[in-house]
């Protein structure tokens, strides 16, 4: 009697994250679908989750978790997976342990077990790192800088106090704002963002920052 082997359909999983912009999902979505129609590759599952999801919550160890040997995990970029080194080290570890192939749109990486693709993961979680701790404490430095000269760092409500200390105590920077803002995004998106701010307060950080 031949024996049936049983057939299992590779996964070709389409991962975005992202704010609260709708339109940014959308271009994500498209780049995704592009990438893997000219790589002959097609997509069996789209996943988007929310920029400010919390570690413990976040769909991407979902993403891992129900994938195995072989699947393939697209992004638009390697920043999407992740909002540190530590937990991007984390996650692409996690992939690379079971077999799973994370495609990058942008620059056209492929993250496997291979020394180059860990050399590359490793060079842009450290990268992104720096810049993230630069724009941090050159905000703080600022901030320390009005003090000493006995600027008063309390201001009213709507006057941008709430919103730079916020932007500080988040995993966003002040750039990431304002690129938000360009992007059209609301006040109360961007408050929601920076862990429930009053939308009031935002508009006024905003008009203050409004870019050029």
């Amino acid at each position: 009697m031949k024996k049936v082997v049983a057939v299992v359909e590779k996964q070709v999983i389409g991962y975005s994250r992202i704010s609260f912009d709708k339109q940014e999902e959308e271009r994500q979505k498209l780049d995704i679908y592009e990438y893997a129609e000219k790589n002959s590759l097609a997509v069996t599952k789209f996943i988007t989750e929310s920029i400010s999801s919390r570690k413990n919550n976040r769909e991407i160890y979902n993403v891992i978790d129900s994938m195995g040997k072989g699947d393939i995990l697209i992004v638009t970029e390697l920043s999407r997976l992740a909002r540190s080194m530590v937990e991007l080290n984390s996650i692409t570890s996690d992939a690379i342990k079971k077999g799973i192939v994370i495609r990058v749109v942008v620059g056209g990486y492929v993250v496997d077990d291979s020394i180059q693709s860990q050399t590359l993961v490793f060079a842009f979680g450290i990268s992104a790192q720096i810049e993230r701790d630069l724009i941090s404490e050159r905000t703080k430095s600022a901030l320390r800088a009005k003090k000493a000269q006995g600027v008063t760092l309390g201001r009213p409500v709507g006057k941008g106090g709430k919103v730079d200390k916020a932007i500080i105590e988040s995993n966003l920077t002040e750039g990431q704002i304002l690129d938000y803002i360009k992007a059209g995004l609301k006040a109360e998106a961007i408050g929601k963002l920076l862990g429930g701010l009053d939308a009031r307060t935002v508009r006024e950080w905003m008009k203050e920052h409004k870019p050029s």
